[in-house]
């Protein structure tokens, strides 16, 4: 039998290896407090209390303690095993199979326990380990826990002076690689090339993650020529992905099972690149084939740890490169609500986007037809006519500093007020209205011969109080509002084509508009689901006397109806429709104030009930 040198503790979360290193003297399990690094850092010890395993978050709701259990390694090569929480601890070794809290059993290795979600197992390592490979004690830093590399530095070797000095030159060398990951476009490159020429191997290379696939990233120095093409060590890349440290091989005997362009290898180091969740995104990896000329050469340990340092900037670079793109992802996102002006802001005001009640102005429009021409053109037809009509109707909004609510089916929602305030924000969203209308004729250029007939939009707008903010999800980002408001501008939308009018607004829409508009009210309406009986009015852009007087003299018919006086109003309105016919609002005034003569006025309500939403 061997004699054991050391003992080796595994902790494993489901069938996943979770943590592997050594237990060389008392370790207690806990989970993470205020201040401590993420699972599953190992801190050293602090005067008499013991060194700390890091097994669970601090915010983990797996009923695991802060400090959980300690294990103690005895000079008779037992370990003393103490449940330091307040729960029965499960553990094969002890009697019963459970150490109630506070008792302790003396266990020889190998032996087993359990945490809530984890297996840890202590186990008997000899001193011939795996062929020459070994790793740092410490799992590598992650972006964003550089002050822990203080770690690596403490568990390094008495030096020499000259050693001392070449590592103070080393370190200094590495530091300038690390801050020149910060907005280095070619970091990468630094990397590799740092791994030759700081280090001391003869090849450098920065390998990332695809799927499965090892890929090199950057790289410096020639690989070997062996009749095949330069492969990395399978078995390195494998352990310093498992267990995320640093590891290194030196020269083993020739025969034993790997790439077959080790055999003549001096050293192999690898660190893992970690994400900022702590998962393994790639590896730095370097080689040399003959003994080096440092004179740091003490056994790999400082070589690794040079490697590892290393990483932790690479780790940075990419995580700050990712950190980059999701802005930027994030930013184009933004833009597409808001429009570059208001994206921009956001950026810098983020609160914005939070929910609150604000007052806004809200938007539906429909385009007409849509099934009759999606019949017609089939789905490639229908979705290029589509994207060309929500093209013209979406710039109409930007265009007006609106925000891009949300596209369903045939529909867009618009929303003005919100996130930032916009005291105009009703004639905004009138004048993109107007727009929409604007854009149709060059659009029926392009289309109409194609369809059969001309594209139309009816526009509902309403304006009032709504909750703003997220309305969508976390999976899926939605700026939007809730609210009355949105349920009214949506019904609005759905009259238009009742009483053949494109454009609708409500009285709280009309009360802000200025000068530049003229309107007429042409109904008061009994919408579904709203309480309070709706003024529905036609607006256009002021300016031709002519429409103002028309506007004027049916709305008169209309008040003329809703007094009571339904002779005068079916006069007006017949007389107005000699010059304008088909006109809807005079029509519907026209069809209720003959019906009331007919039936002398019985039942007649001057709130018009729609027969429809």
């Amino acid at each position: 039998m061997r004699e054991i040198d050391f003992l080796t503790i595994r902790i494993l979360e489901g069938d996943r290896a979770a943590f592997d290193g050594r237990l060389t003297g008392p370790l207690e399990l806990g989970r993470q407090q205020a201040g401590e690094p993420a699972p599953y850092a190992v801190l050293p010890g602090v005067d008499s209390a013991p060194a700390r395993l890091v097994v669970a978050r601090q915010d983990d709701r797996d009923n695991i303690s802060r400090r959980h259990a300690l294990l103690e390694p005895l000079s008779s090569g037992r370990v003393r095993l103490t449940n330091r929480s307040k729960a029965p601890l499960p553990c094969g070794g002890a009697p019963g199979g459970v150490l109630a809290p506070g008792a302790n059993v003396e266990l020889a290795a190998p032996f087993s326990f359990s945490l809530p979600g984890r297996t840890v197992t202590v186990g008997a390592a000899d001193s011939d380990d795996q062929a020459g490979m070994h790793s740092l004690e410490e799992q590598t830093v992650g972006p964003g826990r550089i002050a822990d590399l203080s770690v690596r530095l403490r568990s390094l070797p008495g030096l020499s002076g000259a050693q001392l000095n070449e590592m103070v030159g080393w370190l200094q060398t590495t530091m300038g690689v690390l801050q020149a990951t910060v907005g280095a476009a070619d970091f990468l490159d630094k990397a590799a090339e740092a791994l030759v020429q700081i280090v001391g191997l003869e090849l450098g290379r920065v390998l990332l993650l695809d799927g499965e696939q090892w890929v090199a990233a950057a790289a410096y120095g020639e690989a070997p020529t062996l009749g095949r093409p330069w492969q990395p060590s399978r078995r390195v890349l494998a352990e310093v992905r498992q267990k995320k440290k640093t590891f290194w091989q030196s020269a083993r005997p020739s025969g034993e099972a790997d790439t077959p362009s080790l055999a003549p290898l001096q050293t192999v180091v690898a660190a893992p690149l970690l994400d900022a969740d702590g998962n393994v995104v790639g590896a730095l990896y370097g080689e040399r084939r003959r003994a080096p000329i440092s004179l740091l050469n003490v056994g790999g340990q400082l070589e690794a740890t040079l490697v590892d340092l290393l990483a932790c900037g690479v780790a940075a670079g990419l995580a700050r490169q990712a950190k980059e793109k999701s802005a930027l992802e994030a930013h184009v996102r933004l833009e597409q609500f808001f429009g570059a002006d208001l994206a921009r802001r956001l950026v810098r005001e983020p609160a914005l986007l939070e929910g609150r009640d604000a007052g806004v102005t809200l938007l539906f429009c429909d385009v007409r037809g849509f099934s009759r021409v999606s019949e017609k053109l089939g789905p490639a037809g229908s979705l290029r006519w589509m994207n060309d009509v929500m093209n013209e109707l979406s710039r109409c909004v930007l265009d007006e500093g609106g925000v891009l609510v949300d596209y369903v089916g045939d529909e867009v929602l618009a929303m003005w007020g919100a996130p930032q305030d916009q005291p105009d924000q009703a004639e905004r969203a009138v004048r993109a209205a107007l727009a929409m209308l604007a854009a149709l004729p060059a659009l029926n250029t392009r289309w109409q011969e194609v369809l059969g007939g001309a594209t139309a939009v009816g526009v509902g707008v309403s304006t009032g109080p709504a909750q703003v903010g997220n309305t969508g999800s976390k999976y899926k980002f939605k700026y939007g509002a809730m609210g009355n408001t949105v349920n009214l501008g949506s019904r609005v939308q759905g009259l238009t084509q009742y009483l053949k009018c494109p454009v609708l607004v409500t009285r709280g829409t009309r009360e802000r508009l200025g000068d530049g508009f003229t309107s007429r009210r042409v109904v008061k309406a009994r919408v579904v689901n709203i309480a309070e009986p709706v003024d529905l009015y036609e607006v256009e852009a002021a300016g031709v006397e002519r429409r103002r007087q028309f506007f004027a003299e049916s709305e008169a018919a209309l008040e003329a109806l809703e007094a009571g006086d339904f002779a005068l109003a079916a006069h007006r309105a017949g007389m107005l429709l000699l010059d304008h016919r088909g006109d809807g609002p005079l029509l519907l005034t026209l069809s209720r104030a003959s019906t009331a003569l007919v039936e002398d006025g019985r039942g007649f309500d001057a709130v018009w009930a729609p027969p429809g939403k």
